[in-house]
């Protein structure tokens, strides 16, 4: 099931991020701003969602574009150039994700999930919490039209994990971003539903399956890689 994908590749994906996303997170978050207090998607109360804000400021303005590639190479070069205008990425030189690299993404996501569980360095207190999260969110958004009752689900779940004195800093950080990618994915599936001019909104899947080869605690090449590669997964 794609959207079972989705949400585990998520989890998969920030897992491996070390403190060498801390400061990236610290540079994300000035999209965060007090007007966005009482606004859905946003939670200002997790420290980590400009992750989540950019994620969705980049998914809008490639598919605001028209008209819309159809061939992967024409994907890659409009999806760079959307990049490249949006500040969070303006300091690109070139893309983030190899041909080969998204090759592997999109050809063999479950060996990627896999192999990067395998690799883990999250407690397998965190892995539970975040398994039963995702499992969680998954029912949720298969059965509910009601993106306030997966918003308070997943902010309350987030209100927890930051009162959790047992997880360590990074473990919270990592967590936190998860949170937020797939507050803020969900919202934008919820809000505008597939329509027959529309592009397939179960890009969310691949889009997080990227992901998780792309991140190595680099939130730039994170963000970047889910989102190019769930675009050509649903072109």
């Amino acid at each position: 099931m794609k959207f079972y994908y989705f949400y585990f590749a998520m989890a998969l994906f920030l897992i491996s991020c070390d403190s060498s996303m801390n400061e990236q997170d610290s540079t994300a978050n000035h999209y965060k701003t007090s007007e966005t207090k009482e606004e859905l998607p946003f939670n200002s109360a997790n420290p980590f969602d400009g992750a989540g804000t950019i994620h969705n400021e980049l998914l809008t303005s490639y598919y605001n574009h028209y008209p819309q590639p159809t061939e992967t190479d024409s994907i890659i070069a409009l999806f760079y150039e959307k990049a490249k205008a949006h500040s969070f990425f303006s300091t690109m030189s070139s893309s983030p994700i190899l041909p080969n690299e998204l090759n592997m993404l999109l050809k063999q996501p479950n060996i990627v999930l896999h192999d990067f569980l395998q690799s883990s360095d999250l407690s397998e207190r965190a892995k539970i919490s975040l398994k039963d999260y995702i499992a969680t969110l998954l029912n949720y958004s298969d059965s509910s039209d009601d993106y306030a009752v997966i918003y308070d689900y997943i902010t309350d779940y987030e209100h927890t994990i930051a009162a959790d004195t047992l997880y360590s800093t990074d473990e919270k950080a990592v967590i936190l971003n998860i949170t937020s990618i797939t507050r803020h994915s969900v919202y934008m599936k919820k809000k505008r539903p597939k329509k027959n001019t529309d592009p397939d909104w179960n890009w969310l899947t691949t889009n997080i399956v990227g992901a998780t080869a792309g991140a190595n605690g680099d939130l730039q090449k994170a963000i970047y890689t889910a989102l190019v590669a769930g675009i050509i997964e649903n072109k």
